[in-house]
């Protein structure tokens, strides 16, 4: 145990940095990150390089909400039309059970006279 931590000791400042630091490797393969101490970069405000996501944010989610308003809209009308279907054919069986009901009463007429 004492070997592995006089290893991770024995490591310079700028390895300890170094994201795909390998002894074994001869080339970097990926990027090094760098810390800048007493530097401080304002990160909003008037003077700000990086837009105003605020608004446009809830313009997208104001979008967003309409787009789901009108799926739900067209969802209701598509069922509402369904169902009117649906009574259409509600009617329609209703009379062809009237008129089996009456084709039974003229059998059952006709066999008992």
């Amino acid at each position: 145990m004492g070997r592995i931590n006089a290893e991770v000791d024995s490591r310079s400042e700028q390895e300890k940095y170094d994201v795909d630091f390998n002894p074994r490797r001869t080339t970097d393969a990926g990027s090094k990150s760098e810390v800048a101490t007493n530097k401080y970069e304002r990160a909003g405000g008037e003077d700000s390089a990086r837009p105003d996501f605020v608004g446009s944010r809830s313009t997208a989610i104001g979008g967003i909400v309409r787009h789901l308003i009108e799926v739900d809209v067209s969802q209701m009308a598509a069922k509402r039309k369904q169902i009117k279907l649906l009574q259409e054919e509600l009617v329609e069986i209703q009379s062809r059970i009237n008129e089996n009901k009456g084709i039974l009463e003229q059998i059952e007429k006709e066999d008992s006279d």
